[in-house]
């Protein structure tokens, strides 16, 4: 049987509409577009995890097998919490490092570029993720893989995905990890999917996102 490769990104139409609900603009009639500015809601988080649900049941895409969509109502999501919508400062390399990042099959690798590094604060203490290009996909999305103290417990043993929008020149981000979601493996193992390396290991509990599949 084929591998299928996921990368992250489980849908382009998803992703469109994160960019339209997670990005709101200040009122004022004289700003532009440099003062957009992204906030934190609930609502439209919990609207996003709705057309993921509908996707999962209803696209032929769907990671999950046609017997299970037949009975699939949605994935289980910690509720959204604004503690873990936080501002990172981004450090990009000068001279970005290929690097290989191992997957769940043993004998396939993906390529990638050590891009970046985020550092951020989270109660009251310092951490660190790096964040990844693909050399394959061509996308312009920083791949953040990364596990935590939730993995084998309440979330996917092997870790969770964030994917950020990569803005020319920033050096700060918000890392919403409201958004953290599954790699394909988690619902079927005929993808062959990036593990989070080491360096991207949390000593924390991440209570956010997405939690481990149930079938």
């Amino acid at each position: 049987m084929k591998l299928l490769v996921n990368y992250g990104i489980y849908k382009v139409g998803i992703i469109i509409l994160l960019a339209s609900l997670l990005i709101c603009c200040n009122d004022d009639d004289e700003t532009d577009d440099t003062d957009f500015i992204p906030e934190f809601n609930a609502e439209k988080i919990i609207e996003l995890r709705r057309e993921k649900d509908k996707m999962f049941r209803t696209d032929e895409d769907s990671p999950i097998t046609a017997t299970e969509r037949s009975s699939f109502k949605s994935l289980s999501y910690f509720p959204p919490d604004e503690k873990y919508f936080l501002p990172a400062a981004f450090e990009p390399f000068d001279n970005p490092d290929t690097i290989l990042i191992r997957t769940n099959s043993v004998s396939d690798n993906r390529k990638m570029l050590k891009y970046g590094k985020f550092t951020f604060i989270i109660s009251d203490s310092s951490h660190n993720l790096f964040a990844y290009k693909s050399l394959e996909t061509g996308e312009h999305n920083l791949f953040v893989p990364f596990s935590d103290a939730t993995n084998g417990s309440k979330t996917y043993e092997a870790g969770r995905y964030l994917d950020v929008e990569e803005e020319p020149d920033a050096n700060e981000y918000i890392l919403d990890f409201n958004l953290a979601y599954n790699p394909y493996c988690a619902y079927s193992d005929k993808y062959t999917c990036p593990r989070p390396p080491t360096e991207n290991r949390l000593s924390i509990s991440i209570l956010a996102g997405e939690k481990k599949y149930l079938r």
